[in-house]
């Protein structure tokens, strides 16, 4: 699949691209994304060309998810600037985005749905790279807003995730201590950034 879906330009990102950096936590969905995904019969033949075996569970615009071998992958067409050079795996070969642009996506993600799964890929980004200030002034840049007081309100909303089973982790976390990091973080937030 990474040789069909590199060649057309597919990059994998969300919390399965992250794992394989920094391998904080199991993950076994691909999303995968291209600036236009277009016609999802060219998608498909391009899979059947390589004796892909699925299963179409959903389609939008814009949108597709398979079934592959009971792995969800999901394909996107995502028509935003990236922030950093993609990344090939060493191992796999497959195009990957980098940190700055996964935290960005993180952060839009939690501020439409909060799952246990993207605050804690968030926290590792945090603790491993950047500061959440900085993931923020990266946000306004890829995603060309200002309104950034829902992400940052989001940020402390937990209720949504806590009913979400715990994540399979390689890197020990503790949810009660994620939740008190990003209230602090949240707390501490520089003055400097506008939040509408």
């Amino acid at each position: 699949m990474t040789k069909a879906l590199s060649v057309a330009d597919f990059y994998l990102a969300g919390g399965t691209a992250l794992a394989l950096q920094i391998g904080h936590r199991q993950s076994i969905d691909f999303d995968w994304f291209i600036s236009e995904l277009g016609d999802p019969e060219i998608l498909f033949k391009r899979l059947k060309s390589v004796n892909i075996d699925f299963r179409v569970t959903s389609t939008a615009i814009e949108t597709v998810y398979l079934n592959v071998d009971n792995i969800q992958v999901s394909f996107f067409g995502y028509d935003y600037p990236m922030l950093q050079p993609i990344i090939v795996h060493p191992v796999y070969g497959m195009r990957m985005a980098g940190t700055d642009d996964i935290g960005c996506m993180k952060l839009s993600a939690i501020a439409s749905r909060g799952s246990r799964k993207d605050f804690t890929d968030l926290y590792f980004l945090i603790k491993l790279f950047k500061p959440l200030e900085d993931y923020l002034k990266l946000y306004t840049q890829k995603f060309s807003t200002r309104d950034i007081g829902h992400i940052v309100r989001s940020l402390v909303y937990f209720e949504d995730a806590e009913s979400e089973p715990e994540l399979a982790m390689l890197k020990p976390l503790s949810w009660n201590d994620l939740k008190s990091e990003f209230e602090m973080w949240v707390k501490n937030l520089s003055t400097k950034i506008r939040f509408s």
